[in-house]
């Protein structure tokens, strides 16, 4: 079992206004992309070839990202939502590991977000980037160790 866990208060502490002077305007503001609270929880478990020819490892992780803003000033239009995503993989391996089958699952839960939302689409909207991991999604991974 491992994890972890983050609490950042980060806060703008001197601010240098456009034409290079230190305001206080913002000081004690939440800096953006600085979510409060992340954390991390996995699992491993490895079952050794035995009576067949294989062996097996399992891994399972969940990871929780605080809400957050995707620009200064906490304005509700940039907020982005708190999340967490379960992702888990089984492998299966030969004795001397020199060829392995993996099935990936990311995303289990099927949360959706977004990583950043900034001004400036079509007609003034908003853009959403939304990374790979907002959708649940599946894989196999072949791998082979060649040579000596």
């Amino acid at each position: 079992l491992s994890g972890g866990v983050a609490y950042t208060d980060a806060q703008i502490e001197r601010f240098r206004a456009a034409d290079g002077t230190l305001s206080g305007a913002r000081q004690g503001e939440r800096l953006a992309l600085a979510p409060e609270l992340k954390y991390s929880l996995a699992a491993n478990y490895r079952i050794e070839p035995g009576p067949l020819p294989f062996g097996v490892r399992l891994n399972a992780q969940y990871a929780y990202t605080d809400e957050q803003f995707s620009d200064l000033g906490a304005n509700p239009l940039f907020r982005l939502d708190s999340y967490g995503a379960l992702d888990a993989e089984i492998t299966l391996f030969d004795r001397d590991e020199r060829f392995s089958v993996s099935l990936i699952g990311r995303n289990l839960t099927d949360e959706s977000f977004a990583s950043l939302i900034t001004p400036g689409g079509p007609g003034n909207a908003l853009r959403y980037q939304i990374p790979r991991e907002a959708d649940r999604y599946f894989g196999v991974a072949i791998r082979s160790k060649f040579g000596g």
